[in-house]
């Protein structure tokens, strides 16, 4: 997405130091005025080898979303906005690190921790099969209103013994009965930590609605999705939830993961 910020207050923070206040503001005036950046560095005589970057320099602005880092316990900031853009940089001003980076970090301590929970999810629904359930194919066909006998058509191209060979079909996870859900569930588990908030599937939603106040017609709905888990499955999906909490992706799920985990996903 960006380069990684190695060093923020040499690269970026000092670079108009030698500016007064008022030839501060009319530099920015002039920048989100369209002003080619090119001239405003000349002008300005501002030491930055990249024109594209000249809104860098602006003083940092709050992450609009009010989050911290996970790693350092402080609020994230933000690049002053590009005017090519009206995406947030947000990074951590002490540890460097961009938001995508946060999402999924890739240090020793965090990855180790990952790769603990997929194996776990692993080993608690090792050798579970399709059977009868609905498969994936075979609940996107539902999803789109497909008949009876086109099910069965799509049905054939669905894996039914090993959820490892699965590819991701967002929108089936609404569709499995218990024995498809327990047989795919840890599959779209799997993707989501890999790529934390980047599917469509939202599994983390289907997995705290069973105690959702705000969506009590899915409460009993789900709970029958889930009857078939064990308790070792349910732990591993009590793991999984409890990672969830430190992942940035899900600090606005944080009040429903916990009222999950403590009246559903219980440890037993």
């Amino acid at each position: 997405m960006f380069e990684k910020i190695t060093n923020y207050k040499t690269d970026y923070q000092n670079k108009l130091s030698h500016l007064s206040l008022n030839d501060r503001e009319d530099l920015m005036w002039f920048y989100y005025g369209c002003v080619e950046e090119e001239i405003l560095i000349k002008d300005y005589a501002v030491d930055i080898d990249n024109p594209l970057l000249l809104y860098r320099t602006f003083p940092l602005q709050k992450d609009h979303q009010n989050r911290s880092c996970p790693h350092c316990e402080i609020p994230l900031v933000a690049f002053s906005e590009s005017r090519r853009s009206y995406q947030q940089e947000v990074f951590c001003k002490q540890c460097f690190q961009l938001l995508d980076e946060l999402y999924c970090c890739q240090c020793n301590i965090c990855f180790d921790k990952r790769e603990g929970i997929i194996e776990t999810i692993q080993t608690a629904f090792s050798g579970v099969v399709l059977g009868s359930g609905v498969g994936l194919y075979e609940g996107q066909g539902l999803d789109d209103y497909a008949s009876e006998a086109e099910c069965r058509e799509i049905r054939k191209k669905d894996e039914l013994l090993d959820w490892q060979n699965l590819a991701e079909c967002y929108s089936s996870l609404s569709f499995f009965d218990a024995t498809g859900m327990r047989f795919h569930l840890p599959a779209f588990i799997v993707s989501e930590i890999n790529h934390p908030g980047m599917s469509n599937a939202n599994v983390v939603f289907y997995l705290v609605s069973p105690v959702d106040d705000k969506a009590p017609h899915l409460q009993q709905y789900l709970k029958e999705k889930y009857l078939l888990l064990n308790q070792k499955q349910r732990q591993a999906i009590r793991l999984f939830l409890q990672y969830c909490l430190g992942v940035l992706d899900y600090e606005c799920d944080v009040p429903l993961i916990k009222k999950a985990l403590d009246e559903y996903w219980l440890e037993y």
